[in-house]
């Protein structure tokens, strides 16, 4: 008897302690991505929050509903990434915020692509390579006279 009321206080008390955590409140979280260097509108960022993920459109617009004190991440290729808390105790149900993104730069080693395979491969294709000729010279050819004899009796 003595366990039946011990497990139904035990079970009233947590009960009760779970009920006193009062659920987060809602609200819309709306605004504007922005590159922080240029001003201009930085389109389709990804915004995550905890296990969810949204977008902003084309023009850096986003809106969509989340809880006070919730914690979204805004990245995007070529940016870093921000982080912003919901403030909690609200007046109103919404939030509006401007995001600003720094660009990131990563340098990256340089990279010589060969389109042969060893320096003696290239050599050998260079020396047998036939180069076109200038514009004074096909001038000439065009103007020499077997050329002009040769279109004189073709047109004849």
């Amino acid at each position: 008897m003595i366990r039946y009321l011990l497990l139904g206080i035990l079970l009233f008390t947590f009960c009760g302690l779970h009920a006193q955590q009062s659920p987060k409140n809602v609200v819309q979280f709306s605004g504007v991505i922005y590159d922080a260097d240029s001003n201009s509108v930085v389109p389709y960022v990804n915004i995550r929050l905890k296990n969810q993920t949204y977008s902003a459109n084309y023009k850096g617009y986003f809106s969509f509903v989340c809880h006070e004190g919730d914690t979204l991440i805004f990245s995007s290729v070529g940016y870093k990434k921000v982080s912003i808390n919901i403030p909690i105790n609200l007046k109103e149900r919404k939030f509006t915020a401007i995001i600003k993104l720094k660009s990131d730069n990563i340098l990256l080693p340089m990279v010589r692509v060969f389109p042969w395979a060893s320096t003696d491969e290239f050599k050998k294709d260079f020396l047998t390579m036939k180069f076109a000729d200038d514009d004074v010279e096909i001038a000439r050819k065009n103007l020499s006279s077997e050329s002009l004899r040769t279109f004189c009796y073709n047109r004849e």
